[in-house]
């Protein structure tokens, strides 16, 4: 069972990929919602854990948040626009009206994560408070997570330190 110490969450969708989390089954706390305006229905954070290619169209149907609300991505990837990368989490924050938006980035295989096996992540943040809520939130014995202020972990280096010719 995964363990879950929120007091209640709610998912808008709870398909489990066979692949992925095989055995794996929820605490009574999370509730499966086919309403995804319902779903976020006075929440206080979100976890975004989707194909970016549907946040264009998740997005306009997230409303009735609390007020401050805050997110996190768990999207991989990148997206370009106007010959350009452009951040997950910057699509985020843009669709959903400025929200602040942290990232969580690490090399973990979710089906790791699933299984309890210990795991490693990163919190990359703009607001160190925020940054903190979220590591609190996925931080347990199996699961470290880290903070960083740094939203932008999927850019590579402009500016790398020249290498070393021996």
């Amino acid at each position: 069972m995964v363990p879950c110490r929120w007091v209640g969450v709610r998912t808008a969708h709870a398909v489990r990929r066979p692949s992925v989390a095989q055995g794996v089954k929820f605490t009574d706390n999370v509730v499966a919602d086919p309403d995804l305006s319902h779903a976020v229905q006075g929440a206080t954070l979100l976890i975004f854990v989707l194909p970016h290619q549907f946040l264009g169209r998740i997005c306009p149907q997230m409303t009735g948040m609390a007020k401050g609300c805050r997110a996190v991505s768990l999207i991989k990837g990148i997206e370009f626009e106007n010959g350009g990368p452009v951040l997950i989490s910057n699509l985020i924050k843009e669709n959903m009206n400025g929200m602040d938006v942290s990232v969580l980035m690490g090399a973990n295989v979710a089906n790791e994560v699933a299984q309890d096996e210990f795991c490693e992540s990163t919190v990359g943040y703009k607001n160190k408070a925020n940054g903190e809520v979220f590591q609190k939130l996925f931080d347990c014995p199996s699961f470290r997570i880290g903070t960083i202020n740094d939203v932008a972990g999927a850019y590579p280096n402009p500016n790398p330190p020249p290498l070393n010719q021996t």
